[in-house]
Parts: structure tokens; sequence; C-alpha cells
């Protein structure tokens, strides 16, 4: 998961610095890489099996009975009666929202402001797949500590909302953090 996560969230980092480099060769070529890398993913995806235990065994027993009507109800379902998820889709919204204001403010800024080229303008993003990197090997860290944890019987490892609780806990910290360094140093 953690890895995933990772590509997830350092795929739009260096897209704008490796597709900077290239609309200096030509525009078109940006779409070709693009193309050439959609076809070199999908390979694999289409040989991937399906895993995920409880989903094997719920599509063995049921064979298709509703799940469209409640995949699109369950979420509005819970979004309407239950207010902490209502709360943590807002947070999540607002977090969001923040991290994809600073994407479209990078190239106005280095490329209109600081005359930077798009290559060299794209560079600013790297810092932010740098932490998701980072990122990664805290949860692999953390993940590595639940499990054993587990594995003794922790009482809090047994409860499967508190086994992700500090790592949110830690994540909301360093974005308000964040959010108040970025204001202090007015970027």
């Amino acid at each position: 998961m953690a890895l995933s996560m990772v590509i997830t969230a350092a795929g739009p980092q260096f897209a704008p610095t490796i597709s900077g480099f290239i609309a200096n060769v030509s525009w078109r070529w940006i779409f070709w890489v693009s193309l050439i890398l959609a076809i070199v993913t999908l390979v694999p995806v289409l040989f991937l099996p399906e895993t995920y235990e409880p989903f094997l065994n719920k599509n063995s027993q049921k064979e298709g009975e509703g799940i469209l009507a409640k995949a699109f109800t369950r979420p509005v379902y819970m979004i309407v009666c239950e207010p902490i998820i209502t709360l943590t889709c807002l947070y999540l919204s607002y977090a969001s929202a923040i991290f994809f204001m600073y994407f479209e403010a990078y190239p106005l800024i280095f490329q209109e402001v600081y005359g930077m080229s798009d290559g060299i303008a794209g560079l600013a993003f790297l810092p932010i797949a740098l932490g998701a990197a980072i990122g990664m090997f805290i949860f692999l860290g953390y993940d590595w500590y639940r499990y054993r944890a587990k594995a003794r019987n922790a009482d809090w490892a047994m409860i499967e909302e508190f086994q992700r609780l500090p790592l949110a806990c830690l994540g909301g910290t360093i974005i308000r953090a964040f959010i108040i360094l970025a204001r202090l140093v007015r970027l």
C-alpha cells in the first residue's frame, strides 16, 4: 500500500519535470512519451490477479447481486449519516485543495516571476516527491511496529479504528505546521 501511494503521489511531481525538458524538443513528444508509459504500465496490469481475500470470497458468494447499487449508495449514506466520515472528507478536501493550489502556483511563481524555463521550474516539484518517499518509509516502519503489536495482542492493535490513528494524527500535524510555515514565509 505504501509503494502504491508513493507512486500515486510522486507521479504528478515527476511529470512537470520530465515534460518541461521534453517540451524543449517538441510539444508533440510529451504525448508520445505519455503513450509509451501508458502502454508499458498497461501490460503488467492486464496480468495482475485480484488478491484481496474478502473481495474474492464475497464475489464468489454473491455473483453481482446489487453490487452496483451498493457501490453508489454506501458512500452517500456514510457521508450523510456518519459525522466522522463527513468531517474527515471535509478535512481531506481542504488538504487536497491546498496541495493542488501549490501545483498551480509553482509554474506561475517560478516561470513568470523568476523567469525559469519549463524544465528547471519543474524541478521545484521534486521535494514533494522526496517527501512522499520519506512518508513511505515512515509508513513502512509504523506498519512493522503495528504488525508486531498485533502479534503481541496489544489492545490498540486489535481495534481496527485505532490502527492507523497515530499516522493520521502525525500527518494532520505536519500539514498544519506546513500551512503555518508557508504563511509565515509568505510562499
